[in-house]
C-alpha cells in the first residue's frame, strides 16, 4: 500500500474540518430556529416580530390578598382507624375585615364541621395526596357555608401528620 503524499493528506484535513464546520453552524440554525421554538411554542425565538408576540399574550389578573385567618390544628382519628391519628393545620384566606371577624367569632364551629368532614375519611384516602385539592374544595365550601356576612377566598393545608400505631 502507498503512503499518500503530504499535500493530499493536508487537503483531506481540510476537507474535513470545512464539513465539521458546516455541520456545527447547520445544526446551530436548525436548533434556534427550529427545535427552541417547538419547545416554547413562541414566535420570540422563531424570530417574529413584536407585535405578534404582544398579540399571544394573555393579560394575567391578579386576586386581591386576602387576610390569612390560622385555624387551631384539627387532631382526630380517622374512619376505620386502627388507633392512628391525623393532624392537620388549615388556614382560611377572609375576604375582609368583616370576615375575618366573623372566621374568628365562628372558629369552634368550623373546626367542628371541618373535623366531622374529615373523620370521616380512611387513613388511605387521607394520606393519597391525588385527593387533597378535593377534600379541600369540599372544605371550602363548609367554611362558606357557615358564613353569614362574607366568603372567604381560598383554604390552606400547610401541614398534615398521620401518626401510625
Amino acid at each position: 500500500m502507498a503512503i499518500p503524499n503530504k499535500k493530499s493528506l493536508i487537503m483531506l484535513v481540510v476537507i474535513i474540518l470545512i464539513i465539521l464546520v458546516i455541520d456545527v453552524i447547520g445544526g446551530f440554525i436548525v436548533v434556534s430556529k427550529v427545535i427552541i421554538p417547538m419547545v416554547y411554542k413562541s414566535d420570540e425565538f422563531a424570530g417574529g416580530d413584536e407585535s405578534s408576540a404582544e398579540k399571544g399574550k394573555v393579560e394575567k389578573t391578579i386576586r386581591p390578598v386576602g387576610i390569612k385567618k390560622p385555624l387551631d390544628s384539627i387532631n382526630l382519628n380517622p374512619a376505620q382507624s386502627n388507633g392512628e391519628i391525623f393532624a392537620c393545620d388549615i388556614v382560611l384566606e377572609a375576604a375582609d375585615e368583616e370576615t375575618a371577624i366573623e372566621i374568628t367569632n365562628r372558629d369552634f364551629e368550623i373546626m367542628d364541621k371541618l373535623s366531622t368532614y374529615l373523620s370521616f375519611k380512611t387513613v388511605v384516602e387521607l394520606n393519597d395526596p391525588n385527593n387533597w385539592e378535593t377534600y379541600k374544595k369540599d372544605m371550602f365550601v363548609i367554611v362558606n357555608d357557615i358564613l353569614a356576612s362574607g366568603e372567604i377566598l381560598d383554604l390552606y393545608v400547610p401541614s398534615k401528620i398521620i401518626q401510625f400505631q
